[in-house]
C-alpha cells in the first residue's frame, strides 16, 4: 500500500478555538484480485468551541462544473487527545472516480455531516488530489 502525506485542505483559527481539515491519499492492490485501489480518507480536527463535522459525504466540485459525490463507507470513531477532537472516514474509489480525479482540477470540495446539517467548504490548491492521485498510481 502507498499513502501520500497528509495536506491541510481547510483550516480556521480564532480566539474561541479552531477547525482544520487534512486529506490524505492511499493506493495498493487487493491480495485477492490484484486489482488497484484508491481511497481518500479526510480528517477534521476540533480545538476550543468548535463543533465536530463528521466527514460522512463529500462533494468535489471541478473548475469545469462537474462533481463527484461520495459517502463514507467507514467512519472512525471520534477520538480526542490532547484537548483536541478529530474524526475521519474512509472512501473507496471506483475507476470512474480515480479517473476523473487524476485529470482534473478542483474548485472546491464539500465535506457534509447529514446528520447534524453543516458543512465545511474546502478549496485546497486546485491540482492537490490530482498530484496525490497520480503519486500513489505511478507506484504500481
Amino acid at each position: 500500500m502507498v499513502i501520500h502525506g497528509k495536506e491541510i485542505i481547510f483550516e480556521q483559527v480564532d480566539h474561541t478555538g479552531g477547525i482544520t481539515v487534512y486529506i490524505l491519499t492511499s493506493g495498493g492492490k487487493s491480495n485477492k484480485t490484484q486489482n488497484l485501489f484508491c481511497s481518500l480518507i479526510p480528517e477534521v480536527l476540533v480545538v476550543g468551541d468548535y463543533k465536530l463535522v463528521v466527514p460522512r459525504q463529500m462533494e468535489f466540485r471541478f473548475v469545469d462544473g462537474s462533481t463527484i459525490n461520495f459517502l463514507a463507507e467507514r467512519l472512525d470513531s471520534p477520538e480526542y487527545e490532547n484537548g483536541r477532537y478529530f474524526q475521519s472516514a474512509l472512501y473507496v474509489l471506483n475507476n470512474a472516480q480515480v479517473t476523473a480525479l487524476k485529470n482534473k482540477s478542483l474548485s472546491y470540495i464539500q465535506i457534509t455531516d447529514t446528520r447534524q446539517g453543516k458543512s465545511i467548504k474546502c478549496q485546497p490548491y486546485k491540482d492537490l488530489v490530482k498530484e496525490q492521485i497520480n503519486c500513489v498510481l505511478k507506484e504500481f
